[in-house]
């Protein structure tokens, strides 16, 4: 039986203080015209067994920086069968923590006395997060933007309460309809106001801080599973949404470790 999936990690934690912004959760999507993260066309087709379990896993968001003595957490993967897409990496902090790599990069804190760049993201699930620009340019600088499944985050902005834009997402019509996900969080300015966390089951990344501000916290990540409306899936330990459209029949797995049957 063929499968169409799209797979997307937890998005990752934005930084404290000046802090860059959370990368977006790995993008991998195999539905034909598409596209999977890092402006890769769409993976090949998957054909699966009746009557085996097949693991999945729903990547959780990393949690953002709250001190000068922590950094961002980067999501957590996701996984279908064979298809693992990485958790989006943390964003920097102005207190000397460097982004994170991941399925999208973390952005960079400002005011680090110099460029500091971006964390690099994955081959075929994302983009690198923005570059910082320090003191040594302005002294009203933003970090840099995570990184999104279908751009590079902005690099820092002037202004001490600007914000640099994530790096944009990916639309899939899997569902039915067209649904962007994977959006990068933001970097904070100074004295920016309004940060938010990752949209849960979009793998969107944590917004950074202004200062002496917590980071916000990284999206969950999603899989979702579309066959043919003759076929059927039963899941163990995990929380899913089922719906029909014509000639398919599709599963949106939103939380939990588990496996999925097909028959």
């Amino acid at each position: 039986m063929n499968i169409e999936y799209l797979v997307i990690g937890g998005g990752g934690g934005g930084g404290f203080d000046v802090g860059g912004g959370g990368g977006a959760g790995g993008y991998r999507c195999n539905v034909s015209g598409e596209n999977s993260g890092g402006g890769v066309s769409a993976e090949p087709a998957l054909t699966v067994s009746t009557g085996i379990p097949y693991i999945i896993t729903i990547g959780a968001g990393g949690a953002g920086v709250s001190g000068s003595g922590s950094f961002s957490i980067s999501g957590s993967y996701s996984i279908f069968y064979n298809v693992v897409s990485f958790g989006g990496g943390g964003g920097g902090s102005y207190t000397g923590w460097m982004p994170s790599q991941g399925g999208s990069g973390g952005g960079s804190a400002g005011y680090t006395g110099g460029i500091q760049r971006g964390a690099y993201g994955t081959t075929g699930q994302g983009y690198k997060g923005g570059d910082g620009l320090g003191a040594t340019y302005t002294t009203a600088t933003t970090g840099g933007g995570g990184g999104g499944a279908g751009g590079v985050g902005a690099n820092s902005a002037n202004g001490i309460t600007a914000k640099a834009d994530g790096g944009i997402g990916v639309a899939s019509s899997i569902t039915g309809s067209a649904v962007t996900r994977g959006v990068g969080g933001k970097g904070c300015g100074d004295s920016a106001t309004g940060e938010a966390n990752g949209t849960a089951n979009t793998g969107g990344g944590g917004d950074g801080a202004g200062s002496n501000d917590e980071g916000k916290t990284g999206g969950s990540g999603v899989v979702i599973l579309r066959i043919p409306d003759a076929n059927s899936a039963t899941f163990s330990g995990i929380t899913h949404t089922d719906t029909t459209i014509s000639g398919y029949k599709i599963y949106e797995c939103t939380a939990g470790t588990g496996t999925v049957t097909f028959s």
